[in-house]
């Protein structure tokens, strides 16, 4: 078995090597040369005009991507692909289930079709989120419901999510 000086000293040794190392951090790239600055020269001794902040940048977007296909799932009820929305927003827009144009009515249907809730209720607790739950009992589940063809009026609403 070694002693314990013989194994100091490299271990020692390493840790500094290791130490020196971990400190050092490799230089930044440089960035773009910031433009210089131009003022004009007017001829009258009024002082010069503070100069104008950029202008605010557009947020980046995404390039269009490419379409989705109509069996692209979107949805848990009332329908599931892109297709059947799209039959469903034809629907409504020659005035067939106006339910659909509403969220609110879209959860209750969906608590009293597919949880069998009776008699159920909804509230808004989100932007595109419902609590269901039978009148006077606990809430029983959280809907996330979208508009998958349409956004805004006239749009049909769909159930995107239950929790």
């Amino acid at each position: 078995m070694r002693s314990l000086r013989t194994i100091a000293a490299p271990l020692a040794l390493g840790l500094a090597v290791l130490a020196v190392a971990g400190c050092q951090r490799p230089a930044d790239p440089p960035g773009p040369a910031a433009p210089p600055q131009v003022q004009r020269v007017t001829a009258t001794s009024a002082p010069a005009a503070k100069p104008a902040p950029p202008a605010p940048q557009p947020p980046a977007t995404r390039p269009p991507g490419p379409a989705p296909a109509p069996d692209t799932v979107i949805g848990l009820w009332p329908v599931t692909t892109l297709q059947q929305a799209r039959e469903i927003q034809d629907g409504a827009d020659a005035g067939h289930q106006p339910w659909l144009l509403s969220p609110e009515r879209v959860a209750v249907s969906y608590a009293a079709s597919e949880l069998g809730l009776y008699q159920p209720v909804a509230r808004r607790v989100g932007p595109s989120t419902y609590q269901v739950g039978a009148t006077g009992s606990e809430w029983a589940a959280t809907l996330r419901l979208a508009q998958p063809v349409r956004q805004g009026p006239g749009g049909v609403w769909v159930v995107t999510r239950i929790g």
